[in-house]
């Protein structure tokens, strides 16, 4: 049995299978982007999105990345290795999610930044800098942003299924009928 198109439309759109997906971004800092203000990485795709840089000195590193409709971030850590100064301490690697989730690591580390699944469609922005005002101060960061389709709840999926049921048994019983000939 051939599914209608709309039919196949609702389910499709019901499982979350969208027809092009962007691939995931795996972006290297070449030159500073701290003095070119914010970058965007456009859109993220389904798997581990990657974005990585130094801090240099007074540093601060500040890019946006898209969330499409469908997909949701999983996790999203952030790195920071080879972290010094020119002092015992002083500095740290502060990080900034969307202005929501803000933080610092004093040290050399990892930190996971979601509890939860974020699976609202937008633009949001991430931020990395060096806190604390000590000259000749470096770090080396690498956010890792997951990626998956969101899943849909349950009662939408049987709402769909049902539709598209109905949208078949329609079809079957409309083609039952005797159809008077066409004539070309």
């Amino acid at each position: 049995m051939r599914l209608p198109l709309l039919a196949s439309l609702l389910l499709t759109a019901s499982l979350g299978i969208t027809p092009s997906m962007a691939a995931p971004i795996d972006f290297t800092e070449t030159s500073d982007i701290g003095g070119a203000g914010t970058l965007s990485l456009g859109a993220l795709g389904v798997g581990v999105n990657t974005a990585s840089g130094s801090l240099i000195e007074f540093d601060a590193d500040s890019f946006t990345f898209t969330l499409l409709d469908g997909l949701q971030v999983d996790s999203l850590e952030l790195f920071v290795s080879d972290h010094r100064d020119s002092r015992v301490s002083g500095t740290s690697v502060s990080y900034r999610f969307d202005d929501s989730i803000i933080g610092s690591l004093p040290d050399n580390g990892s930190l996971g930044l979601l509890s939860d699944p974020l699976a609202l469609a937008g633009e949001y922005r991430l931020r990395v800098a060096h806190e604390g005002g000590i000259p000749n101060a470096f770090s080396n960061w690498r956010w890792n942003i997951t990626v998956s389709q969101a899943v849909p709840e349950p009662s939408t999926v049987a709402l769909f299924g049902l539709g598209g049921l109905l949208l078949a048994g329609r079809r079957r019983q409309a083609g039952l009928r005797p159809r008077p000939p066409t004539y070309a």
